[in-house]
């Protein structure tokens, strides 16, 4: 359908329950008039409307329900009557098409869509001659980024779920006695919301109301003249700004309560006002700052001023009034944003030319306290703070082990109030009564207890201190203070070791500290001195070695104790005895060692002590038959470390660490090398030195045993020079231990 030239094209029909679904082509001049009772347009799943050409489209009366995306931005002009109402359940673009694109809404927007009026495009709210006029209802939004003016003296309903935004660069207009928000007898005008985004502008022109259900500005806010009454909360804090003109007023009205982190500025007045009911309440966050002529703090509101630093008196207030300041409700501070301070300190609030009334300043929590005060040689308002005295939030805490001369260690505990400082006294607390004494000198953040202190419980009386005074907080007793349990500080040792039978061997005494008394008990170990059992009976000073001892290495344990425990110590094994009498020298062979048993080989072990890994031994078959020789070398493998001393010689394993099985011919004389294996290997290379038992045995007996001790080999001048070293340490330590010996005697 296409309307041309200067005609004005009436259809005041409805629709079908179709709908339209065609194309409206409006020329510059032409105009479409809709007045139907409901005309749906863009239904069900055609294509949908659309309208160009230019020109102007007029809903005059009825409902037209735009049901998808309408885009009339090809048109020039678009006007809603009075008695009109437009739906909008998508999207519905405004005209747009140049010269001058306007769009007057005197009747309803209503839907659940959104109204966009797009950039240059005049969109006016008049004042109808027999109403009040226009309204957003259900959930539809305004959203602009043109010019959008509400007529003097109009009043605009914005239903609860219904919203204008003003966008960037959007301006919107209020002329004098507009009202933006509420129509009387109206239960659900005034409850929408009013949003000035960022880069946005408010100008009112004369006096003006927002009545909406919210109102949040981040953009400006200009009244050059007239009062500017906001008589709505703010959802989002306030971050844009308000400029007063000389002749101008911001009012917040009586129930409305609003948080500003941006500015207010100007030469006129702001005002918070009440009619008796709840007041007007501002809150100027830790960011904004007000500059005005005058101010009225009307009795029952309240103005709070917060502050994120500290404004010391001689620097500008955050609020500065250049005129009179009339101060007659509740003026307030806020200074949670602040770090508590550590002594008493001021900060400025508000100055101002002149005063009347006097407001009230209550406390806020953290302790400061809004007064009259002098700012920069000016009167003004201040708050000042003396800090609560600290309060202890995790008590101090003493480690360590609580026994004579176990130092102890103190973990101070942590306070709120920013103390100056932190003192601790170490007490020592009766176990029974609990009574507590404090220590001389007993103040650093160690303490190490002394015989005075063995039966007591020791705590700490913490106290830390600000300008508002001490408080003190005690730390847990320890357990009661012990006497240390016995310590070695010398092993003991084995006199009179030659590693024959028949021998006797004399302890000669460890060294203990902390008072023990000291038994004593002979064991008999493997010959590589690792495994070993008690010898029944053998507790006194010297022990003789007996048959039972072949091939054996001897120890001796000493076990101190006191009242507060036992250590033992265990000297050096001896070398390994051996009954030269018996063959047990490593030459002989079967009949257990002993004798020769007819057709056993005999073994000889040229050397006791061998430098690598292999060790020859001569073999010697008798002419009545072949021998077979089995040679074992065994050692013990250390316990895991971490375990005392005796405890890992008593869980030693024994492994074999080399093994070689030859046959001898009958009268044959033939030298055997037994090397060491991969275990024996790893052994030697992490001690350095590896004692071994070499057993060659036949089928049915055992033919010799020795004592065998691999060394790692080194370079000529460090052997002989570490074997120097080494007998003259030994000849030192067994002068020392005879001479321990004949002092304990």
């Amino acid at each position: 359908m296409t309307v041309s030239g200067t005609d004005t094209l009436a259809i005041p029909a409805s629709s079908t329950p179709d709908g339209d679904s065609g194309t409206y082509t409006i020329e510059p001049a032409a105009t479409l008039e809709l007045s139907g009772t409901e005309r749906d347009i863009d239904a069900g799943p055609a294509t949908g409307t659309t309208f160009g050409g230019g020109g102007t489209l007029v809903i005059s009366a009825g409902l037209t329900d735009f049901q998808t995306d309408a885009d009339l931005s090809g048109l020039s002009g678009l006007t809603v009557g009075q008695n009109a109402t437009v739906e909008v359940d998508d999207q519905l673009e405004a005209p747009a098409a140049s010269p001058s694109p306007t769009t007057t809404i005197a009747g309803d927007l209503d839907g659940y869509g959104a109204v966009t009026i797009p950039e240059g495009a005049d969109v006016s709210f008049p004042k109808p001659t027999d109403g009040p006029g226009g309204e957003l209802g259900g959930y539809v939004s305004l959203i602009n980024d043109g010019n959008v003016s509400f007529a003097s003296g109009s009043t605009t309903c914005i239903d609860s779920g219904a919203m204008i935004e003003n966008g960037p660069g959007g301006t919107l207009t209020l002329g004098s006695g507009a009202t933006l928000g509420g129509v009387l007898n109206s239960a659900t005008c005034g409850g929408g919301t009013l949003q000035n985004d960022e880069a946005g502008s408010i100008t009112a022109v004369g006096s003006a109301t927002i009545d909406t259900g919210q109102f949040d500005n981040a953009g400006t806010v200009s009244v050059p003249a007239g009062t500017f009454m906001i008589d709505a909360p703010n959802q989002d804090t306030d971050t844009g700004s308000y400029s007063i003109g000389g002749s101008g007023t911001v009012s917040i009205q009586d129930g409305a309560t609003r948080v500003l982190d941006g500015t207010i500025s100007g030469t006129g007045r702001l005002q918070l006002s009440t009619t008796g009911q709840s007041g007007a309440s501002l809150e100027l966050g830790p960011g904004a700052t007000a500059s005005v002529g005058s101010l009225t703090v009307a009795r029952g509101t309240t103005l709070q001023i917060d502050s994120a630093s500290s404004q010391a008196p001689s620097a500008p207030a955050p609020v500065s009034v250049s005129g009179a300041a009339t101060l007659a409700g509740t003026l307030a501070f806020d200074g949670d944003a602040l770090t508590a301070p550590a002594s008493t300190e001021t900060l400025a609030l508000l100055s101002y030319g002149s005063r009347t009334g006097t407001p009230s300043f209550p406390a806020d929590d953290n302790g400061w306290a809004a007064s009259f005060g002098t700012i920069a040689g000016a009167p003004g308002v201040v708050a000042t703070i003396t800090p609560a005295p600290p309060q202890n939030t995790s008590p101090p805490q003493i480690n360590g082990t609580a026994a004579q001369d176990a130092r102890l260690t103190v973990a101070q505990g942590t306070w709120s109030g920013s103390p100056t400082q932190i003192s601790d006294q170490c007490q020592a607390c009766d176990p029974t009564t609990l009574a507590c004494t404090d220590i001389p000198g007993a103040t650093g953040a160690s303490y190490t207890p002394a015989a005075g202190d063995v039966g007591e419980q020791l705590q700490v009386v913490e106290t830390a201190t600000n300008a508002g005074g001490s408080a003190s907080a005690d730390s847990d007793m320890t357990d009661v203070v012990t006497s240390p349990a016995p310590a070695n500080i010398g092993p003991p040792g084995i006199d009179g070791d030659q590693g024959t039978v028949g021998e006797v061997l004399t302890e000669i005494p460890g060294e203990w500290e902390n008072s023990p008394s000291v038994s004593l008990q002979w064991e008999d170990c493997d010959i590589t001195g690792t495994v070993c059992t008690p010898i029944p009976g053998a507790t006194g000073p010297t022990y003789t070695t007996t048959a039972n001892d072949v091939n054996d290495s001897i120890v001796v344990v000493e076990t101190a104790m006191n009242a507060y425990g036992s250590t033992q110590a265990v000297s050096e094994p001896t070398e390994p005895l051996m009954d030269l009498g018996a063959g047990g020298d490593g030459t002989g062979g079967g009949g257990g060692g002993g004798g020769r048993a007819s057709g056993a080989a005999s073994v000889s072990v040229p050397a006791r002590t061998v430098s690598g890994t292999a060790l020859p031994i001569a073999l010697r078959c008798p002419a009545q038959a072949s021998c077979p020789v089995t040679l074992t070398l065994t050692a013990a493998e250390p316990a895991p470390a971490g375990r005392p001393a005796h405890a890992r010689r008593r869980r030693s394993r024994v492994v074999v660490v080399g093994e070689q099985t030859v046959r001898i011919a009958a009268g044959e004389r033939r030298t055997v090398t037994v090397s060491l294996n991969r275990t024996g290997a790893r052994l030697l290379a992490r001690a350095r030195t590896l004692r071994t038992v070499l057993t060659a045995s036949s089928r049915h007996s055992t033919l010799a045993t020795a004592s065998v001790t691999f060394t790692a080999p080194r370079s000529r001048s460090r052997r002989h020079t570490t074997a120097r070293h080494r007998a003259s340490r030994t000849h030192r330590a067994r002068h020392a231990a005879h001479r321990r010996h004949r002092r304990r005697r």
